[in-house]
């Protein structure tokens, strides 16, 4: 049999989307010990709790979801009770996403669960939590950067036809 490649520790992209499902399990490990659904999407909740009001065209490209997965997921939400829709005044085509009560709920109740977790990983790698935050917020940004940039492009390419 062929020896397989060994693509993860070529590149960084590969290696740090596996690692996000695994932060995403060690994370859920703690929700439930705390008696909390895992299967919330907390990191969005988190997001349109920090944005919001915020329309969903500026969730989708706060949270670099696809407009359809995003849909999904915030149906969840509303459906839940964490998130609701709050009518857009200035654009009745448009609507707005916030956080509920229960939603500003579950999310302090969530965050004894994310300092749980961060602590357990920041004791095994010896890394504080607040390096790999600015990492990912420079590597977020950056990947925020080049898709703008994309789009941009895009848009001239498509004006100029």
């Amino acid at each position: 049999m062929a020896k397989r490649r060994q693509y993860f520790k070529d590149y960084v992209l590969l290696e740090l989307a596996v690692a996000n499902a695994f932060a995403s399990q060690t994370f859920d490990r703690e929700l439930v010990r705390l008696g909390l659904n895992p299967t919330t999407q907390v990191g969005l909740l988190a997001l349109i709790h920090q944005d919001g009001p915020i329309t969903p065209t500026g969730l989708e490209q706060r949270s670099g979801l696809a407009s359809t997965t995003l849909r999904e997921r915030v149906q969840g939400l509303i459906e839940a009770g964490f998130v609701e829709r709050i009518r857009n005044e200035a654009d009745r085509r448009s609507h707005f996403l916030d956080t509920t009560p229960a939603g500003d709920d579950f999310l302090r109740a969530a965050m004894p669960a994310a300092r749980a977790a961060e602590q357990a990983l920041g004791e095994r790698t010896e890394t504080s939590m607040d390096d790999y935050r600015r990492l990912l917020v420079r590597l977020r940004e950056a990947c925020q950067e080049i898709l703008a940039e994309d789009a941009a492009r895009e848009l001239r390419r498509t004006a100029s036809a």
